[in-house]
């Protein structure tokens, strides 16, 4: 943490120093009041270039969920982790993968970084800066400094370097004792042409993620005789593995650009490149003060003593399309190609590859009233990606169907614990999810329901190994959002917000003990909302819940990365009611939180989510801030 602190103090005193440049800075007399804000602050995403959207789209002033500074946190709570900032991750409900074609399978850590798709740009009158800070107990911290400036009009440049610190929850050995480092430094340039009916977006986004693997908590006595509460002794329990370290590196350069042909016609122009490798790599010790080197790894192929595992993926594609609008229909067509290639350590999982592409979009809004859009990719294999969709105020249905190619890792793999050879065919998915909003007096009801069907799902195994489940499997959600505001004060629009979500999961078909889904998901928020000192600082206090009925998650294996089919641990029972107890507050541009972390946790005692993982310990109080600069 006192790393932590340094770093941010000399950003702040580095950026203090810039405002005195005139090239980063506008010098005021005490006659001038300043204009720059939140007002005069552009952001330009790509998926609003791309669909010609001309609405205006401002950064973020609202107090609303500040204290989530967590990305399980933010997701709602929808991934299983491992108890810790920055370890692996696996969503809940089983989420339909975003590529058709050629993948890597290590998945683990994508939630931790960005797509380069989805980088923010800006348009600024003056330089934009935007510190966060998180400063958490048990040694939790981050860091993530954003600077933006326009050059000139029509050009803006800007940069985001994100750090992320965690040491370990379990099994602590010393000071320090890292768990998972997490890095991301994006670089992102936007320009549009002053005369010529051009406009360009380019970002490179730098990933990396190390993680000292624990292996989960360690007994030497059979797994029924442990004591409840020796399960939650968190720095003071043994571990399994303390030299095993998991390394996640990634990069992607990412171009696009748009040029006006004619009125309504458009001629676009998308490149990525990205390489991905990820490491494992463990030795035994011999004064291993955890679980037995031999007996955590099921089999030793390669070396009895060490293990190390790596992998590199590599991808390159070009995007070439038309778009336009008539009337009030939005449409574009575009064609792709992508090469893919991957090499690892002892063996060729992929060879080169080239994958075509055939694309189309089409869109009808009317006003703001409702909005239904089509789209289709295929593969020149065979694969596709289909779905429809409908928006409105009311009612708003979405379809998918996807038949998409299995990973490479699941496909083949040559290490140290493991050896498999497949030819799995393809997965068959389809989706639907339906939702009414309904508004009476001071309630929100919004009732969902989601179908999920799979054909030829790809699992890995109770032993680790990659299977297959040929027949269609069904998975049902029911639920919805029930919210609630009481007003205190009309004027001031003070008052008490509700915040509700349950989703009741069920599992159909001839294999469904392949997907391991709570049956009871819920997250409870209350907090009040209002503003102290003559309507000057706006704060909200409060608290939120978050539970799941108990069952059988995955466990997690480090090795390759996956989670796995267990049956014999159950997670999210007991003290599994987790309520965290917070207060935001904004002083100018100054947001800042506080929260206390499973305030009801009892001393001898806790919840596990995932096998041999315990959830995050109680944290008497994890501060943290949001800085905005804009001159």
């Amino acid at each position: 943490m006192g790393r932590l602190v340094f770093f941010v103090r000399n950003f702040v005193i580095f950026y203090c120093l810039l405002l005195g440049s005139k090239g980063f800075g506008q010098i005021l007399d005490d006659s001038t009041v300043l204009v720059y804000g939140p007002s005069t602050l552009n952001v330009i995403t790509e998926d609003h270039l791309k669909r010609n959207r001309q609405d205006l789209v401002f950064i973020d002033t609202t107090l609303n969920n500040l204290e989530n500074f967590s990305i399980y946190d933010q997701s709602g709570h929808k991934f299983q982790d491992l108890g810790n900032l920055g370890t692996a991750m696996f969503p809940v409900f089983y989420d339909l993968p975003n590529v058709i074609g050629a993948k890597s399978g290590y998945s683990a850590f994508d939630p931790l970084t960005i797509l380069s798709t989805d980088v923010k740009y800006y348009n600024t009158k003056s330089p934009f800066m935007q510190l966060n800070v998180f400063l958490g107990s048990h040694d939790r911290s981050y860091a993530d400094l954003s600077f933006s400036q326009n050059v000139n009009q029509n050009w803006n440049v800007g940069f985001d370097f994100f750090r992320s610190t965690a040491d370990k929850q379990i099994g602590t050995e010393k000071a320090n004792d890292r768990n998972a480092i997490n890095s991301v430094l994006q670089f992102y340039t936007h320009y549009e042409h002053p005369t010529i009916p051009y406009k360009l977006l380019f970002n490179f986004i730098s990933f990396s993620n190390q993680v000292d693997e624990t292996g989960g908590i360690f007994f030497n006595i059979a797994d029924s005789l442990v004591e409840e509460e020796d399960r939650f002794l968190y720095q003071n329990n043994s571990i399994w593995l303390q030299n095993a370290r998991t390394d996640d590196k990634r990069s992607s350069f990412h171009l696009y650009q748009e040029y006006d042909l004619l009125k309504n016609f458009e001629v676009y122009h998308q490149l990525d490149q990205q390489r991905k490798t990820n490491n494992f790599s463990d030795f035994r010790d011999s004064k291993n003060n955890g679980g037995s080197f031999y007996d955590y790894y099921d089999q030793f192929l390669i070396d009895k003593d060490s293990l190390y595992m790596k992998s590199v993926f590599r991808s390159f594609s070009n995007e070439i399309g038309l778009k336009g609008e008539i009337s009030s229909v939005f449409y574009r067509f575009y064609v792709r190609n992508r090469v893919v290639d991957q090499h690892a350590l002892y063996y060729e999982p992929m060879t080169r590859k080239i994958e075509n592409y055939l694309g189309g979009v089409v869109d009808f809004r009317l006003k703001e009233l409702f909005e239904v859009e089509g789209k289709v990719e295929l593969m020149q294999t065979g694969e596709y990606f289909l779905s429809g969709v409908l928006r409105s105020e009311l009612v708003n249905i979405e379809y998918r169907s996807m038949y998409y190619q299995q990973s490479s890792l699941s496909q083949r793999f040559v290490g140290n614990p493991y050896e498999w050879s497949n030819s799995f065919d393809n997965t068959f998915a389809n989706e639907l999810n339906a939702s009414i909003k309904w508004n009476w007096w001071k309630f929100q009801l919004i009732p969902k329901i989601s179908l999920t069907s799979y054909s030829n799902y790809v699992y890995f195994d109770f032993d680790k190994l990659p299977s297959i489940a040929p027949d269609p499997n069904l998975v049902t959600k029911l639920g919805g959002n029930l919210n609630l505001f009481l007003p205190t004060n009309k004027s001031r629009k003070s008052g008490f917000h509700f915040e509700n979500e349950f989703i009741y999961t069920t599992v159909s078909g001839n294999q469904k003990e392949v997907f391991l889904i709570p049956k009871v998901f819920m997250n409870i928020k209350g907090y009040w909302e209002g503003s102290w000192f003559k309507n000057t600082i706006p704060v909200q206090i409060g608290l939120d819940l978050h539970h799941r009925s108990a069952y059988n998650a995955n466990a997690y294996d480090p090795v390759i990365q996956q989670f796995y089919l267990q049956d014999e641990k159950q997670v999210f029972y007991g003290n599994s009611y987790p309520i965290n107890v917070f207060w935001n507050m904004r002083i100018e541009k100054i947001f800042i939180f506080l929260k206390c972390t499973h305030v009801n946790q009892p001393t001898d005692g806790g919840y596990m989510v995932t096998p041999g993982y315990p959830g995050q310990q109680r944290s008497f109080l994890d501060f943290g801030f949001k800085w905005l600069f804009f001159d």
